[in-house]
């Protein structure tokens, strides 16, 4: 699931962030 996985990288890459 290319969109999950995408949904997923986000997510995280906002976690990394903040």
């Amino acid at each position: 699931m290319p969109m999950f996985m995408m949904i997923m990288n986000m997510v995280m890459r906002t976690n990394a962030c903040s």
